[in-house]
């Protein structure tokens, strides 16, 4: 009887190896063709996409910034894929940063600029630097704060009348598109600082009113732009949610107008009898 080796393993090609640790003389790769794969192969590039090396992109198509100068550029020059990644990645932490420091530019302008606009108040018995030392660091204090106050609570009226408006949007998105869509401000500093060199006059008042005025339009349009791309819906229902606000304080006034005249003209009447 013919006992099995059982020690034999079935090689390529038909061939047999007594010992599974020796090699045998054509490896099965390269009997197939295939040449053996160097240790790690393949997985060279893994870590380099994994890392973020080269732009990505969300799917809503916003291209994800990796850094601040990188978002800054994207919302003044390209915002509507950059706020189309916000809807899927919102960047919070960035946006609080570029705010406070464009925050804090601000504060330090104001309180440079504080003297030239005190001295052409011309308060009466109080001189211009007292005035200054005395309200600058309430002031500057009080509008740092307030910035913030106003950022938090503008952001979540927007975000609620967007869902309101049938938006599908996150708050965390709505709060960082506000935040920035206030950098177009940062174009006044320069202007600011130059205004403080040159006399008060009528062509400078007008260079500053017409700049004020193109910064606070590019601000509503990214506005715009940026809700629209968080919470999905057209650009009409967008601009109906940043409008909104104004609207109803425009109504709020209005009728405010109309019950202190209606007050005053009863007063008036009590009076004549």
């Amino acid at each position: 009887m013919d006992h099995k080796d059982e020690n034999v393993y079935p090689g390529a090609e038909g061939e047999s190896i007594h010992n599974k640790d020796q090699a045998p003389d054509r490896p099965a790769d390269s009997a197939r063709g295939d040449a053996p794969a160097a240790p790690g192969a393949g997985q060279q590039e893994l870590p380099d996409i994994q890392a973020g090396a080269g732009p990505k992109t969300a799917s809503g198509g916003g291209l994800v910034k990796d850094g601040i100068l990188d978002l800054i550029y994207g919302v003044l020059f390209d915002p509507v894929r950059t706020f189309a990644g916000f809807a899927q990645q919102p960047p919070v932490f960035a946006a609080v940063i570029i705010v406070v420091l464009l925050s804090l530019a601000q504060a330090l302008m104001g309180m440079f600029n504080t003297p030239y606009y005190l001295n052409g108040l011309q308060l009466p018995g109080i001189p211009a630097q007292d005035a200054m030392q005395a309200l600058m660091p309430l002031a500057t204090a009080g509008g740092f704060v307030l910035g913030f106050v106003e950022w938090f609570f503008m952001a979540g009226v927007l975000h609620l009348l967007a869902e309101l408006y049938g938006g599908r949007g996150r708050a965390r998105g709505v709060f960082a598109v506000y935040g920035l869509a206030g950098l177009p401000a940062a174009l006044i500093i320069p202007l600011q600082l130059l205004v403080s060199f040159f006399p008060s006059s009528a062509g400078v008042n007008i260079i500053s009113g017409l700049l004020s005025l193109a910064v606070f339009i590019w601000f509503v349009i990214l506005l715009v732009i940026g809700i629209r791309e968080v919470h999905g819906f057209s650009t009409g229902r967008a601009a109906f949610t940043v409008f909104t606000p104004v609207l109803a304080l425009i109504v709020i006034l209005f009728i405010g107008l109309i019950v202190f005249g209606s007050l005053a003209a009863t007063l008036y009447t009590g009076d004549l009898y």
